[in-house]
């Protein structure tokens, strides 16, 4: 085993890869520090890492969101890596305070993740409750993402999003508005609460809106400047075309970020429309692509997919009768939207459409 990790050292060195901290592995000789690696074009790239530690999570609970805007803008400088969940339907918060700890902190590292195992017949159970509910209104010791799709009583619980079961199916919108929109976009958020608060229990089902906090960047698609991510979970029907409850509110919260406050996609959820116009939200993409073109030529790592959301090839906008339910297109005339149903402007945030 020793001899296969130090061969596995020795070839990420050759290609430049950061090594892990020393002493990570008992009974291996220390990682040297890797001088500068020169690229095949002649680039000197210097690796670092960082050094290891363990995250320290508490959850709070707030019972009231009546300081919500001040609370988003500020609980992002009191904690590192903090984040909170807004429960709209319940006028509640949940804060996550989380700290960077010395890695001799107690603990295992075990990143459980947030939604445990549930019995099999609960998710199908709840799963059908929400169907209804549209027409009537193993690496065990460390984790980095979270929990593997197996229980320990596996057969009797899974995770919600396990396939082999009807699990949970729905859509996933992540968009960061800068620290300085803040204040004005949850402002927004919560006037639509006031005029429907009804309407907000949809978002409830899900854990409400998720707020995380990222560090401007100056990575080609990074985020510009000291961002927050507001991230919706929401119900989507498997049955294509069919609408679903208030999905007028989802769709201008979507569009107050993305539109309103100029908001940047997170690029690894979202649906095609939140994806137009990628090249003039990112300044440096062109500047990816250059690097792309010189290190990917023949589009090895490239597909008709990445191709659109980065504006090389076509576009992610696919317009058709009813593409607005399945966030294709923006819904900019009555045919977009589901078969008996009208295209509305926004009730707080008039260019918005859905």
């Amino acid at each position: 085993m020793a001899q296969q990790m130090s061969a596995m050292f020795q070839y990420m060195q050759s290609i430049g890869a950061p090594l892990p901290p020393s002493g990570l592995f008992p009974g291996l000789p220390p990682v040297p520090v890797p001088p500068p690696h020169v690229t095949p074009q002649g680039t000197p790239v210097t690796l670092q890492h960082d050094p290891l530690f363990k995250r320290s999570l508490t959850v709070l609970r707030k019972n009231s969101d009546a300081d919500l805007v001040e609370l988003v803008s500020t609980w992002g400088h009191m904690h590192e890596f903090g984040d909170m969940y807004w429960l709209p339907g319940q006028c509640k918060v949940l804060l996550g305070q989380i700290d960077r700890v010395d890695v001799s902190t107690p603990g295992d590292g075990l990143k459980q993740a947030f939604f445990p195992p549930w019995p099999i017949s609960d998710i199908v159970h709840e799963r059908s409750q929400e169907d209804q509910l549209q027409e009537l209104g193993s690496n065990n010791a460390l984790h980095g993402v979270g929990s593997c799709i197996f229980s320990p009583e596996y057969g009797h619980e899974v995770y919600v999003w396990n396939p082999r079961i009807i699990e949970t199916f729905v859509h996933d919108s992540a968009v960061s508005v800068t620290l300085a929109d803040v204040p004005a976009f949850v402002s927004d958020l919560m006037q639509l609460w006031d005029r429907n608060p009804k309407a907000f229990c949809t978002l409830d089902l899900h854990l409400g809106i998720l707020f995380r906090y990222i560090k401007g960047s100056t990575a080609y698609l990074g985020k510009t400047h000291d961002s927050v991510e507001f991230d919706l979970i929401y119900y989507r029907s498997r049955e294509p075309g069919r609408p679903i409850m208030h999905a007028d509110l989802i769709d201008e919260i979507e569009q107050i970020t993305l539109y309103k406050n100029a908001g940047l996609p997170h690029w690894g959820k979202n649906q095609n429309y939140i994806f137009n116009d990628t090249v003039g939200r990112f300044p440096r993409l062109r500047e990816f692509l250059d690097v792309k073109a010189r290190f990917d030529p023949d589009g090895v790592i490239s597909s008709q997919w990445s191709d659109q959301i980065l504006g090389i090839n076509g576009s992610p906008i696919i317009s058709a009768p009813g593409c607005a339910i399945e966030g294709l297109c923006t819904g900019t005339q009555n045919s977009d939207c589901a078969r008996g149903y009208v295209c509305s402007q926004g009730k707080v945030y008039p260019d918005a459409r859905g």
